[in-house]
């Protein structure tokens, strides 16, 4: 603020000059830099390009996962904690063994193998009675015939799903119907619908 004393005495202001606190201002960024209500993180988002054929938009940008760098994560091609985004992709982490691995393939593992197919894609629906937890339900999970054990797959394989904004998960499992269902788990508030596929065995 300027202030001006006339030769009549008389005083005059000029100009206010709004100086705001570091507080106040740390609070700009915020308003500038989107954040998630779901997950508490900041949306940092650079766009580079838009690809535009027919009726197709596909966005390329950078992104940055700001939750911090783990011990053991390693720089993409585009730099620690940076991603680069164009069109998506589904990541399939692997828990246990594959979860449509079949008795030919334990065979073509070990050399010789009877029994039914270990992988959870089979043996899931043994999971779904309300008895699965009893003593008979897990001396079911091993064959005692020819005095050998059966590693059965009890954890389903997760596909791991980032495109077009969305971003979750899914995993495919039997009821005890016998019918293929999946599970889907959403990381950022986006509901999406996974259908189930048809297995040709």
């Amino acid at each position: 603020m300027t202030i001006v004393i006339s030769a009549a005495g008389s005083l005059g202001c000029h100009g206010q000059m709004n100086v705001t606190s570091p507080a106040a201002t740390d609070f700009v960024k915020y308003e500038r830099i989107p954040v998630s209500y779901f997950n508490g993180l900041p949306s940092i988002d650079i766009p580079l390009y838009t690809l535009d054929y027919k009726d197709l938009h596909l966005p390329i940008h950078l992104s940055y996962y700001a939750s911090g760098i783990q011990l053991n994560q390693y720089p993409t091609c585009v730099g620690l904690g940076w991603n680069l985004s164009a069109g998506g992709c589904i990541t399939r982490v692997v828990n246990g063994i594959p979860d449509e691995t079949c008795a030919k393939d334990v065979k073509d593992q070990i050399g010789t193998y009877i029994g039914p197919n270990p992988g959870y894609y089979y043996f899931s629906k043994a999971m779904d009675n309300d008895d699965w937890a009893s003593e008979q339900s897990l001396i079911n999970y091993i064959d005692l015939s020819n005095n050998t054990h059966i590693n059965y797959d009890l954890q389903p394989d997760e596909f791991v799903i980032n495109a077009y904004g969305v971003s979750g998960s899914v995993y495919f499992y039997r009821d005890k119907n016998d019918n293929v269902k999946t599970k889907v788990k959403s990381n950022n508030g986006e509901s999406f619908r996974v259908e189930t596929p048809v297995i040709n065995i």
